[in-house]
């Protein structure tokens, strides 16, 4: 893994050198905090990444893809402010998981699926 800024890095992920990003930066181009990003993964409203980077004596820092960034963006474009609903909701969960599907990204379903950077 090499830093290349305070939200990003590269990492080697099957065999493949990627940018991985940081929920502000999946975030900041459409308006949304990393709060709100953070609270929508723990709420299960956004799937949570695979990916995660270490840090020494804190908690561990989700990232993404560059794809799995502008998944997200895109369903926050089409959904705008109808969020507050739960049908809306789950079409915006069933959005970014077919979209990471296509990535050939999947969710963790526990500690084992998580990929360490």
């Amino acid at each position: 893994m090499k830093a290349t800024n305070p939200h990003s890095c590269q990492a080697s992920i099957g065999g493949e050198t990627v940018t991985l990003y940081t929920a502000s930066l999946v975030g900041r181009p459409i308006g949304k905090s990393t709060q709100t990003i953070r609270l929508l993964t723990q709420r299960g409203v956004l799937p949570d990444t695979p990916f995660r980077l270490r840090r020494t004596g804190s908690p561990s820092i989700r990232m993404y893809t560059p794809g799995m960034a502008e998944v997200v963006r895109d369903a926050f474009r089409h959904l705008g402010t109808s969020m507050i609903r739960p049908a809306a909701q789950a079409a915006f969960r069933d959005a970014v998981l077919a979209g990471w599907s296509r990535l050939g990204v999947v969710p963790p379903t526990g500690d084992a699926d998580l990929i360490w950077v």
